[in-house]
């Protein structure tokens, strides 16, 4: 997938989760996956700004653990490029809720 493609897709996918837009919710929905089949490493989006092109989300680090945090969606694109990896959007992804941390 393209980069342009790429970015239109996410934005798509999260058009209705901008950031923050979960914030006072109980559960928090990963809505997007991305993910680097060369590295194994996914990142669980679920709120996504499109004009900075960061996103809110977790990056699975055992099971029902997570590290939450804000990904430059853009730099890790670009980076997992440079390195000849590719960050990859989970077309096949479905949502789910899980417990906010």
């Amino acid at each position: 997938m393209e980069k342009a493609e790429f970015f239109d897709t996410l934005a798509y996918k999260m058009m209705d989760y901008p950031r923050r837009s979960q914030k006072e919710e109980p559960d928090i929905l990963f809505v997007c996956k991305l993910c680097c089949p060369l590295c194994n490493q996914v990142w669980l989006l679920a709120e996504y700004d499109e004009p900075t092109r960061v996103a809110f989300g977790c990056i699975p680090t055992a099971p029902a653990e997570y590290e939450w945090d804000f990904f430059d969606i853009g730099e890790l694109y670009d980076a997992h490029r440079f390195m000849g990896n590719c960050l990859e959007l989970d077309l096949s992804f479905e949502s789910y809720f899980n417990d906010a941390p």
